[in-house]
């Protein structure tokens, strides 16, 4: 019960902060900022992909990568979420996925990943993921979305998110636009 409750009154808390998360395509300019926020969120580096910043630089070229900025009615976070999308027609794979602490466990992973299943008009997401102690936080907070786990820790896992309800229940405290 307090769990619930004390969950319940955060999520009261995030609404009220009017809580943002604009999209836009990485552009060249955002290079290093993006290489930065790769190379410094280990913890919240979901597929644990480390990158030299001419590796980055080709893929940021070859591939399609979002930033993600967040701001409330506090203040401005920047660019603190960072995400390599591979697709076909079928299937949206999140390759790779990096966010600020700054910005953690306030449902924007969530808001996020509804923003993708929108945009994309599909019912489930994959996303690389390899569990570690250090991504702890992020392992629940997937948890809390529905997202199950294989039983292989410390290998690079393909989750499925899927839309379901509960990711829906977090997202709704979010806006989110594209620029």
């Amino acid at each position: 019960k307090d769990y619930v409750e004390q969950n319940v009154n955060y999520n009261i808390f995030l609404a009220q902060s009017q809580v943002l998360l604009e999209i836009e395509q990485l552009r060249e300019r955002d290079f290093e900022r993006g290489f930065e926020l790769l190379s410094r969120s280990n913890q919240l580096n979901f597929s644990g992909t480390k990158y030299s910043f001419p590796s980055f630089v080709e893929s940021a070229k070859l591939g399609h990568w979002v930033f993600g900025k967040v701001s409330d009615k506090y203040g401005d976070y920047g660019k603190t979420i960072l995400a390599r999308l591979d697709s076909d027609s079928n299937t949206v794979l999140i390759s790779d996925l990096t966010i600020s602490c700054r910005i953690a466990k306030r449902n924007i992973e969530a808001a996020f990943f509804c923003y993708l299943l929108d945009a994309f008009s599909i019912q489930n997401l994959k996303c690389h993921f390899k569990q570690t102690d250090r991504n702890l936080m992020l392992q629940q907070v997937l948890k809390d979305l529905g997202v199950q786990f294989e039983s292989r820790p410390s290998e690079l896992q393909i989750l499925e998110i899927s839309n379901s309800p509960a990711l829906r229940e977090h997202a709704k405290v979010v806006a989110v636009t594209q620029k």
